[in-house]
């Protein structure tokens, strides 16, 4: 009997390592695929915070040239503004120093010759300091009233249903805008 409960021992003791293997052997396995596991998700989290990375740069990237180019583009612009009024400003230089020598007398003389056609009567209205110059040219000329008010350089003609503008500044707009791209051609300054 001693030596059936000592077999017995042996059996279960050799049953129980048998199972104590089995289970060291499955723990291994599971212990193996659990850190496999979390090697490929943390493989991939790293995959995507990359690629998230990537993406966020290229964004940030792409904003900071938009931005480059638009800050550019206002340069630019406030640039070509500058320099167009700076044009702006000789040409009426050039208009009012045309009209005290006058340079302008004829091309003025044509335009009321002209207006007169279609009006049969009209104003011609000018500031304090030039009516004197407008009075000369329009010497002669009959249904031409000559008119001071407070205006910007150069003249208006007001008609019965019309108001013809002749101020320096607004023939300096008007030339400029017709000229515009062979002036910013002429200044260095690109189209825009």
């Amino acid at each position: 009997m001693k030596k059936d409960i000592e077999e017995l021992k042996e059996k279960i003791i050799g049953n129980a390592e048998k199972e104590a293997e089995t289970n060291l052997s499955r723990a291994r396995k599971a212990k193996k695929r659990i850190l496999q596991k979390a090697e490929d998700e943390v493989k991939k989290i790293k995959e995507e915070a990359d690629e998230k990375g990537r993406s966020l740069f290229e964004k940030e990237k792409s904003r900071i040239r938009s931005k480059k180019k638009m800050d550019k583009q206002k340069e630019k612009l406030v640039l070509r503004k500058q320099l167009v009024e700076l044009v702006k400003l000789d040409v009426e230089k050039a208009l009012l120093s045309m009209l005290k020598n006058g340079k302008l007398n004829v091309w003025i003389l044509s335009r009321c010759k002209e207006l007169l056609k279609e009006e049969e009567k009209f104003f011609l209205i000018a500031d304090k300091e030039y009516i004197d110059y407008l009075r000369e040219i329009c010497k002669g000329l009959n249904g031409i009233s000559i008119s001071e008010e407070k205006i910007k350089p150069g003249f208006l003609i007001r008609g019965k249903n019309n108001e013809y503008d002749f101020r320096f500044s607004v023939l300096a707009e008007n030339i400029i805008k017709q000229k515009m791209g062979m002036i910013i051609d002429k200044i260095g300054v690109d189209h825009g």
